[in-house]
């Protein structure tokens, strides 16, 4: 247990619960022979497109160790001292759990625990007041409102190429979804959304649910799914608006807006199973209970949880893009997983190319450039989750 986190818990009651990550030695396999045979059990929970995006990136083995289930009998062994399991990463060979502080300590000196570490959060910052130009008037009958966003990056040209996301899979991670507006209706009608899940409640519907969702539960993913994918003639169309889709929900906003490291790890790798070309997140991770945070130094690319995740899924040939954090103008004041080095993360403008005074900057811990990317991000026009027909 790092020193800094039980220092932090020592003015916790020791009844109190808190959510970790237990890392652990190994998954239970000590020789060839157990390795290969697991391995080929494996082969089934991962779809053929699966497979066929990560031969593009990987020489030799297509299923490896990192894929290789998590040992239930470690994890049956912290449920008994009552811990309550809330998600498995084989990536990361850990487990996250709901624990009381005085259990921590039994399972610190178990055999086979590793480590144990906090599972972050990330206060999401209240977007700043801009005065921007009034959108100019209409340029295209079929883009509507959206051209202007669009052009800013260059759209409308590589959609008259014919590239327009077809036979791209996306997995939207965020808060959930208004599956039934009018922005997705082509998605729906033409058979590309493909499957989701909800890793809060644990079921299959990621837009709200009367008695289970807080009302503006599904707010954010609408937004940020019809930026990239919606399609309404003369309205509204994502640089991808015929790509397939997958959408998992994440975030549990009533909370303080506070997000999960551990649902969004278990997020990336039902997306690989699945065979996600890309995943689009725009969330992040970097403050615990009101005090314990990754410090400026961690933002390194190698500490936090979901940054190791992004960088594995990138190592199996998704291409990742992350939101840089809407904490700036400051020096390195992005979140996680914006500091993986294998990611795209992305930032925020203004309609003139300025960049949005509360969109996150670099650099990382270690000094490289962020971000990657950056895109309209104030007065952008997209779909909101009021009714079915709202921009």
């Amino acid at each position: 247990i790092p020193s800094a986190y039980r220092t932090f818990l020592s003015s916790k009651p020791s009844t109190e619960k808190v959510k970790v990550w237990v890392y652990f030695t190994d998954k239970g396999i000590f020789d060839q022979e157990s390795y290969v045979k697991t391995r080929k059990m494996l082969e089934n929970l991962f779809t053929p497109k699966s497979l066929q995006r990560r031969a593009k990136s990987i020489k030799g083995e297509l299923i490896s160790f990192i894929d290789l289930p998590v040992n239930q009998p470690y994890i049956e062994s912290i449920k008994i001292l009552g811990a309550n399991l809330r998600q498995i990463s084989r990536w990361l060979n850990a487990a996250s759990f709901e624990v009381s502080i005085d259990k921590l300590d039994q399972i610190s000196v178990l055999p086979f625990v590793k480590s144990i570490q906090p599972v972050q959060t990330y206060i999401r910052q209240p977007l700043k007041e801009e005065t921007q130009p009034e959108f100019k008037p209409l340029e295209s009958a079929d883009y509507g409102l959206s051209y202007s966003q669009l052009q800013q990056i260059n759209v409308p040209a590589v959609h008259t190429l014919g590239y327009n996301g077809q036979g791209v899979l996306v997995c939207m991670m965020d808060t959930g979804f208004r599956k039934d507006h009018i922005a997705f209706k082509s998605a729906y009608q033409e058979g590309r959304v493909l499957a989701e899940y909800d890793f809060i409640n644990h079921d299959t519907n990621t837009q709200n649910e009367t008695g289970q969702d807080a009302s503006n539960q599904h707010n954010h993913g609408t937004l940020t799914w019809s930026t990239l994918g919606g399609e309404v003639d003369g309205s509204l169309y994502g640089p991808a608006y015929k790509a397939n889709f997958i959408l998992a929900k994440t975030e549990y906003v009533p909370t303080e807006t506070r997000i999960e490291e551990d649902n969004w790890v278990a997020g990336m790798e039902w997306a690989d199973s699945l065979g996600a070309d890309v995943i689009s997140s725009s969330l992040g991770y970097l403050d615990f209970d009101n005090g314990f945070t990754y410090t400026k130094q961690q933002l390194d690319g190698n500490t936090a949880v979901t940054t190791i995740a992004a960088d594995i899924a990138a190592s199996l040939g998704i291409v990742v893009c992350n939101a840089m954090g809407n904490s700036g103008p400051g020096d390195t004041t992005l979140i996680t997983p914006a500091d993986a080095d294998t990611i795209l993360a992305c930032g925020a403008v203004n309609s003139s190319g300025t960049i949005a005074s509360f969109s996150s900057w670099g650099p990382t811990g270690d000094g490289r450039i962020k971000p990657e990317v950056v895109a309209r991000g104030v007065s952008t026009y997209c779909a909101t989750a009021t009714d079915t027909n709202t921009f």
